[in-house]
C-alpha cells in the first residue's frame, strides 16, 4: 500500500513539473520591433480611415517623429533611475529640471511634426490618427501586461484607497 501512495506522489510530483515546464515555453513570440511597427500601421490605417497614398505619404514621418520621441524618453527613464540613488536635494532639483525640460521638448517635437502631417492629411486624419495611435498603445500594454489576479499581493496602489480622502 505504501509503494502504491508513493509512486501515485512520485507520478503526480513528475506530471505537475512537465505542466510547468509545458507552461514556460508556452512557444510565445520574442518581441519584433518591425512586427509591431507593422501591426501599428495597419491600426492606424484602418481606424483612421487611411488610404495607400496618405499612408505611404504618412508613415515615414510618423516613425521619424517616434523615433526623435523615444530618444527623449529613454533620456527621461535614464534620469528617473538614477533618481532612485540617494543623492542630495540639490541633484533631484537638477532631475525634475531635466525631466521637464525633456517633456517639454517632447511636446514641441509632437508639434512640429503635426504640421508635417498636415502636409499629407487633412486636420481630421490627424486627429484619427491620433486618437488611433492611443487606442493601439492602450491595447498593446493589456497585450503585453500579465493578467490581473486578484489573489497577488497588493501592488502598492489602489484606486479605492485614494478616491475621497
Amino acid at each position: 500500500m505504501k509503494r502504491i501512495i508513493l509512486f501515485l506522489i512520485a507520478v503526480l510530483t513528475i506530471g505537475c513539473l512537465q505542466a510547468q515546464q509545458a507552461g514556460k515555453s508556452d512557444n510565445r513570440k520574442k518581441f519584433s520591433p518591425e512586427d509591431f511597427k507593422r501591426k501599428m500601421e495597419t491600426f492606424i490605417t484602418t481606424h483612421a480611415g487611411l488610404t495607400q497614398q496618405e499612408g505611404q505619404n504618412f508613415y515615414p514621418l510618423l516613425h521619424e517623429m517616434l523615433e526623435k520621441q523615444h530618444k527623449l524618453m529613454d533620456r527621461q527613464r535614464e534620469l528617473m533611475r538614477k533618481g532612485k540613488d540617494d543623492l542630495p536635494e540639490d541633484e533631484y532639483e537638477k532631475i525634475i529640471e531635466e525631466v521637464t525640460t525633456l517633456e517639454i521638448e517632447n511636446k514641441k517635437i509632437e508639434k512640429l511634426y503635426y504640421n508635417k502631417f498636415h502636409t499629407v492629411l487633412s486636420w481630421k486624419k490627424i486627429h484619427k490618427v491620433r486618437h488611433a495611435l492611443f487606442n493601439f498603445n492602450i491595447e498593446a500594454l493589456k497585450r503585453f501586461s500579465p493578467p490581473y489576479n486578484a489573489n497577488k499581493r497588493d501592488r502598492g496602489f489602489s484606486a479605492d484607497k485614494h478616491v475621497g480622502k
